[in-house]
């Protein structure tokens, strides 16, 4: 998904389709099929007639993320311009997180207001996940060195965010083989979801010590790094502040 015509076009033309338009890359694309996408209230399209256009969606997910972004923006920190880029990076990755999140072939019901949450398996979780590590890096005022694995416990917060992190690239690889973004998503959603409890349940910046301190900041440098990694490849954009 590259821009807002992808999501309204993408699921709707095969690689045939794209090679009659002339576009030389169309032989190496792979069509992604989903069934029917609805809305909880009805179809989003049928036959008959369109009864939720794509791009209307896509517009209304934008404005509703703009919304709520300005009504956190209280004292006037980002300008509208800011508030409309954040919007439409917050809005698509609602979109695509919470489609590509389901197997392919199955039926789709897809919810606007449970795909914005910032809770649970969301676009914006995931977003705000990675600011999150943005804002732990920004604020420490050490150099990173080599990790001491030493420091780390078996089986305390900092191992389940580690053992998620190892992960990545076997379902980076699955998902790629079986043609199923969603294998992917899960691991990115284990490995937000352990660095959230880290972080609520461990210092890092106040830590016990340098050293601890360093290997936590470098592990949170590591989820930062798997997780923009991710986000690159399901074609969403990571946001450093949120």
């Amino acid at each position: 998904y590259g821009d807002h015509r992808d999501l309204h076009s993408f699921p709707t033309r095969r690689s045939s389709d794209l090679k009659l338009l002339g576009f030389p890359w169309a032989d190496n694309m792979f069509h992604l099929s989903y069934g029917m996408v609805n809305l909880p209230e009805g179809k989003m399209k049928s036959r008959e007639g369109t009864v939720v256009d794509a791009d209307d969606l896509i517009e209304q997910m934008i404005s509703a993320a703009t919304d709520m972004l300005t009504a956190r923006n209280k004292n006037n920190e980002l300008s509208q311009e800011e508030i409309g880029e954040r919007a439409k990076a917050i809005g698509l990755a609602a979109i695509k997180t919470y489609i590509l999140g389901f197997k392919k072939n199955s039926d789709i019901i897809f919810d606007p207001k449970k795909s914005l949450a910032f809770e649970g398996k969301t676009g914006p979780y995931l977003q705000y996940t990675f600011a999150r590590a943005c804002s732990v890096l920004k604020k420490a005022d050490s150099a990173l060195s080599d990790v001491n694995l030493k420091q780390m416990e078996v089986g305390n917060e900092e191992w389940q965010t580690v053992k998620a992190l190892a992960e990545f690239p076997q379902s980076v690889y699955y998902a790629a083989i079986n043609c199923e973004p969603s294998l992917l998503l899960e691991n990115l959603f284990t490995i937000a979801q352990s660095f959230n409890y880290f972080y609520h349940s461990q210092p890092i910046i106040k830590a016990d010590g340098q050293e601890l301190k360093i290997v936590r900041l470098q592990l949170t440098q590591a989820v930062k790094q798997v997780l923009g990694n991710g986000l690159k490849l399901l074609g969403i954009v990571a946001l450093e502040e949120m």
